[in-house]
């Protein structure tokens, strides 16, 4: 195996610890979610300087790779692709991170989230957890990105319908509300961009959501 292989391959695997570990993050997360517990919450928030640190590494990572490497082809599609989708994983986290702020700040904890919000946020996680899945799994990953897209799309709604119930009363409480359902539509977004650079890491296809469905760019087919 020569050394630039090497290079290469090491990038893939920290990589991969990067995706696993943001993958635990959302599962603790949604722990907090189903059974409405803020000490879940607060624990995740503990995760994000350590979130932060593996980012940093990942990137610095893929310069080194590049600039040692010197990957072609097909090689360089892929490290920009995973790159990319580990920017847009990076991006969900951060809002991942306001979100749980957020819903560590309402009083009355059980009481104060709407059923609504507990599904458009099951929905959120299940997006991530799809999106993870495409990275390893076997199956047609743009027939999958096809799913990802309708999922987000139903976030939207979920959005539309929260929100214009929330603006009828506006209080403290719906004003954190608000924001909460806001970050949980930029998740969704970030997930769903994600999955589109993983698509093109594995499969060499661009493509983009559009409403419930997916939409491969012009000469991708």
């Amino acid at each position: 195996m020569t050394l630039a292989k090497r290079w290469v391959e090491e990038y893939e695997k920290n990589w991969t610890r990067f995706l696993r570990f943001q993958e635990g993050v959302f599962n603790e997360w949604f722990e907090g979610i189903e059974n409405l517990d803020r000490k879940v919450f607060e624990k995740v928030l503990s995760y994000f300087d350590q979130i932060c640190n593996y980012y940093v590494e990942l990137t610095r990572d893929f310069i080194t790779t590049m600039a040692v490497a010197s990957p072609m082809g097909q090689e360089v599609r892929k490290m920009l692709g995973m790159q990319n989708a580990a920017g847009k994983g990076f991006n969900a986290m951060m809002t991942l991170e306001k979100v749980s702020k957020v819903f560590c700040e309402l009083s009355e904890f059980y009481t104060s989230i709407p059923g609504d919000v507990i599904k458009m946020a099951k929905t959120v996680y299940q997006i991530h957890d799809h999106v993870v899945s495409l990275a390893f799994c076997k199956t047609n990953k743009v027939k999958e990105m096809s799913t990802i897209c309708s999922t987000d799309n139903r976030v939207d709604m979920y959005k539309q319908a929260i929100l214009s119930e929330l603006l009828k009363n506006e209080t403290e409480k719906s004003q954190k509300l608000f924001k909460i359902v806001n970050y949980l539509e930029e998740i969704g977004d970030a997930c769903t961009a994600m999955g589109c650079e993983i698509v093109f890491a594995l499969e060499g296809t661009q493509g983009f959501c559009h409403n419930d469905s997916y939409r491969i760019l012009e000469g991708n087919r």
